[in-house]
């Protein structure tokens, strides 16, 4: 809608046109919907009950590196892609070939993504059994015969345009929810791949990572899309900023030697207000 708003804008601004269409039409807000924040123990849960390595490390760099399910699931062994020297991702456009459909990265941006090193380690592991003849890092070497097959037949009928990046493989939601229902969680609508990458997000902030460097790392344009639809507040981030706030306290205390204990008084007395007390003299 805000898109469309400020096409037919400019358009007016240019006199192609003399009124923009949407100009009466009030813009609805997004709701964020409910998500699945997917606990450390889970996702080890998850991986436990998963038997391929290679799905393994899907997962993984989805909730280790935060990519989106389309950009995991094109990663190609190339040493671009994966950059184990420099224990990173790297994510960018790639032109297609005759055997090897494009990838497209949202909004034409790349950025790099450091690996944790358990990331790391299944990668390289998973790259040591990896099938010769398939240049995809997650596809199964069954798979890349038919992915290959339906690649080259949009491009001879002149429809490679429609190739979009998810069709690399196929069931991985599936699979990924049964895999959660082994694993003893909960699954319904809202639980999607997505919710791994939105895992991660909230992973980091509930380590300290400052919102504004989540935002690059997970390549968002707006700030407000970081805060508003990836991060949700729980009881155990909530605990921890009231402890954050006695911990303040505590220090205010010990450096002005004030006593914020209320003050002890005859029941027919007034209380009286609390006795600060400072180093400092009141001039």
């Amino acid at each position: 809608m805000s898109c469309a708003h400020t096409i037919f804008t400019t358009a007016v601004d240019w006199e192609y046109i003399n009124k923009n269409p949407f100009s009466d039409i009030q813009e609805t807000k997004s709701v964020p919907k409910a998500w699945h924040f997917i606990t450390p123990d889970e996702f080890k849960a998850i991986l436990l009950t998963t038997s391929e390595l290679r799905v393994q490390a899907l997962y993984g760099v989805m909730y280790g590196v935060g990519l989106r399910y389309g950009e995991a699931i094109n990663l190609l062994w190339n040493g671009r892609d994966i950059d184990f020297e420099r224990s990173r991702i790297n994510i960018e456009k790639r032109p297609a070939t005759r055997s090897i459909p494009p990838f497209l990265v949202k909004d034409y941006e790349k950025r790099s993504i450091p690996m944790p090193q358990w990331v790391q380690n299944m990668l390289l592991k998973l790259h040591t059994e990896a099938p010769e003849g398939c240049p995809f890092a997650f596809v199964s070497l069954q798979r890349w015969p038919r992915l290959r097959k339906k690649w080259q037949k949009l491009l001879k009928g002149g429809n490679s345009n429609k190739w979009e990046n998810h069709m690399v493989a196929n069931n991985v939601l599936r699979n990924f929810r049964a895999a959660c229902c082994r694993a003893g969680i909960k699954v319904d609508e809202n639980f999607t791949l997505h919710c791994l990458r939105k895992s991660y997000a909230q992973n980091l902030v509930d380590n300290g990572t400052p919102i504004s460097t989540l935002k690059s790392l997970i390549s968002h344009s707006d700030i407000q899309t970081t805060s508003k639809f990836y991060l949700q507040s729980t009881d155990a981030n909530e605990e921890r900023a009231c402890q954050a706030l006695d911990r303040i306290m505590e220090v205010l205390e010990t450096d002005t030697e004030m006593t914020l204990e209320p003050p002890k008084h005859k029941k027919s007395e007034k209380p009286s207000l609390p006795n600060f007390r400072s180093h400092q003299k009141l001039h």
